[in-house]
């Protein structure tokens, strides 16, 4: 009979042990859902406060070749694209970008309607940053979102107006893969 008290008692000091530990994997799981969802509202927020920003009109050039300046303007239209990141971005999130970009542009490097854009990456990788020549500004375009250290993608009109803006997010990389393909059909039009 003493035997059998022990177990019940052991039984019960596991359950409520369990018990505990049920609650702090609920508790953990409850804070990092509360923390995707803070993330996904800052991404709204910036994406929202964004949208319709005007860069600056400037001289750029691409890669070192900095007698063949021109203004950024002409390098807006229908078909056009930019990725922005910068040196303090998570290299993991320009990595994983640039492969889904490869996925849905093949021949991304060849093709001159896809421009990277980071004001303060390396200028030994101005020349050739993941296969492109990487577009330098002048000064920054403008931005909030500059500030953020996440990389993002845009189109810009003629006007100079962000009209479609990406923010990476590292825990949900189909956005991203959906956003490419929405270009993508933006530019068989």
């Amino acid at each position: 009979m003493k035997c059998f008290f022990y177990l019940v008692f052991f039984l019960f000091l596991f359950s409520c042990r369990n018990n505990e530990k049920s609650q702090i994997y609920l508790d953990n799981e409850k804070r990092l859902m509360d923390f995707e969802q803070s993330v996904i509202d800052k991404i709204d927020s910036l994406t929202k406060n964004n949208l319709n920003s005007q860069v600056n009109n400037q001289r750029v050039y691409f890669g070192l070749d900095s007698l063949n300046t021109f203004n950024i303007k002409q390098l807006t239209g229908h078909h056009k694209f930019f990725l922005y990141f910068s040196v303090e971005a998570c290299p993991p999130c320009i990595q994983e970008t640039i492969e889904r970009i490869k996925e849905a542009f093949p021949d991304y490097k060849k093709d001159d309607e896809i421009i990277f854009i980071s004001p303060d990456y390396p200028k030994r990788f101005r020349i050739n940053c993941h296969g492109k020549k990487l577009l330098t500004l002048e000064n920054r375009l403008g931005i909030g979102l500059e500030q953020e250290n996440a990389p993002f993608l845009f189109t810009l009109n003629s006007d100079l107006r962000m009209e479609k803006i990406h923010i990476v997010n590292k825990n949900d990389f189909q956005k991203l893969t959906d956003f490419l393909e929405e270009l993508k059909s933006d530019i068989r039009e």
